[in-house]
């Protein structure tokens, strides 16, 4: 069985037994990985440290029959702040959701890699009142590289242009609009 390396970010962790843990990720080539991280819940270890939720880590990791096995890690970018309270927490997991959510082992998309760490960067380093605008930034951008693209201009299901800015406050009162996620954008009133 072979060895390899590769970065990842953590998106979720989960215990194993006593002291193990299984740690799913998303690397640089952008599939999705499930590993066993032996020990890792010990006190004391240098391998949990590495393995923190939304950390960057460098891992060795050896090919197991259903899960592969985290042998070494060494941390690239801790992204502590994002665990730091619960409003940046609660930013970090809703990408983090959405990234697990939409990426599978056999489909790779290594531009969420990227992405997704400079998305938990900035919910760590933004005040509190600036999450959510990151949090809606990353959703878009992300669904934008998967080839889901809202509509925002025109409305999905008559093909009517909204209102430009300076007429939306009259527009608006006029006629509501609302937005559908199942039909892809933005719905007016007709």
């Amino acid at each position: 069985m072979a060895d390899f390396t590769t970065t990842m970010v953590v998106l979720k962790k989960t215990k194993l037994g006593e002291t193990d843990l299984i740690i799913t990720g998303f690397t640089n080539e952008g599939a999705q990985v499930r590993a066993v991280a032996k020990g890792a819940r010990k006190p004391g270890s240098k391998l949990g440290v590495h393995l923190e939720l939304y950390s960057v880590a460098r891992v060795l990791l050896h090919k197991g029959r259903n899960l592969d096995i985290v042998t070494e890690a060494a941390g690239i970018n801790s992204n502590e702040n994002c665990r730091g309270d619960i409003v940046h927490s609660a930013g970090a997991a809703v990408i983090v959701e959405l990234l697990d959510k939409v990426s599978m082992d056999s489909e790779a998309e290594p531009r969420l890699f990227a992405l997704v760490c400079e998305a938990l960067r900035c919910v760590g380093a933004v005040a509190d009142e600036g999450v959510a605008l990151i949090v809606a930034a990353a959703i878009l951008k992300m669904t934008s590289q998967l080839g889901i693209r809202p509509s925002l201009t025109t409305c999905v299901m008559c093909g009517k242009r909204a209102p430009v800015k300076a007429q939306q406050k009259e527009a608006v009162s006029a006629a509501k609009q609302a937005f559908s996620f199942s039909q892809g954008g933005l719905i007016c009133a007709d």
